[in-house]
């Protein structure tokens, strides 16, 4: 049979991609999320650079995909330093292809049906936090600038209450509810689309009393902590994930900390540090993680 476009497979990648918007999701709905749309993405950039290094821009065919060229591509991206992770999700979107080009009556390996996904091991790098101690240094920092005064609030409201850096940064005096005399926030999370009620103690209610922090943007308030925490000496040597360049996924590195610190940092701290003094139900309900498991390997804990 003579070739046709879709059986070069980066071209079925893309047209997996345009016809994102009927596929069914995982929650069996329809339509891919942006997340997935943009791993797909990655995905094929990282195929075009394997054909670019590799194949010397040759193309790949979808029916050469079977399990000797699995492991051809898997030793060249650990060669490349790409996370057992990233790995992992490359040969799930393998299948994923294969398995959907096959429904269109494009050849496949027979092989494919054994191909299997490394379980989602996390890398061993160090789970990043800001522990009690490390918030206090950051409080008592001298800070000259007006926009890092304003984004340390930010911060330290964030590590006490466990939202993503989009919407702690959405946080207006709108949010604040007393319930029964107490103080809480309440939010609907931009990613899960879930409503949270989150309780404040003492040290949270002191910092919004003062006035909540101004708004800024998510990129701003990632560079700003950076600085913060570097002023404030959160200097440790930390092992952690780097993305290089937008649309490249990342590689592992040792660094001093303040360079790992994005607004990531501040979930993971509320998770970790109040891990043990809060029920882990209400943890998991405020910072929206589905399952135990998830939540405990989310703070580095079995």
């Amino acid at each position: 049979t003579p070739l046709v476009e879709l059986d070069i497979f980066t071209n079925y990648i893309q047209k997996y991609i345009d016809d994102s918007p009927y596929k069914q999701n995982q929650k069996k709905e329809l339509g891919l999320s942006k997340g997935r749309i943009q791993n797909l993405k990655l995905f094929k950039n990282t195929i075009v650079k394997y054909e670019v290094e590799i194949l010397k821009s040759k193309k790949i065919l979808i029916k050469e995909i079977n399990l000797q060229f699995l492991e051809n591509y898997k030793k060249w991206m650990a060669e490349k330093g790409y996370s057992i992770n990233y790995v992992g999700k490359n040969i799930a979107n393998f299948r994923t292809i294969c398995r959907d080009a096959s429904k269109n009556d494009i050849l496949i390996s027979s092989q494919v049906k054994n191909f299997k996904g490394l379980s989602e091991i996390k890398a061993p790098e160090d789970v990043i936090t800001l522990n009690e101690e490390e918030q206090e240094k950051i409080k008592n920092t001298e800070l000259k600038r007006e926009a890092l005064i304003n984004a340390r609030k930010w911060l330290l409201l964030g590590c006490l209450i466990g939202q993503r850096g989009g919407d702690l940064l959405g946080i207006t005096d709108n949010n604040i509810k007393v319930l029964n005399g107490s103080k809480i926030i309440e939010l609907k999370q931009q990613k899960t689309g879930k409503l949270v009620a989150i309780p404040l103690i003492p040290r949270a209610v002191e910092i919004i009393e003062l006035g909540l922090p101004y708004k800024i943007s998510l990129t701003r308030f990632n560079e700003y902590i950076k600085d913060i925490c570097k002023l404030a000496q959160i200097d440790n040597p930390t092992k952690w994930r780097k993305k290089e360049k937008q649309g490249q996924p990342s590689i592992i590195k040792i660094s001093p900390k303040y360079e790992a610190i994005s607004s990531h940092v501040c979930r993971r701290s509320f998770a970790t540090n109040f891990y043990g003094h809060i029920p882990t139900p209400i943890l998991m309900n405020i910072t929206a993680h589905g399952t135990e498991r998830i939540f405990l390997s989310y703070i580095g804990k079995t």
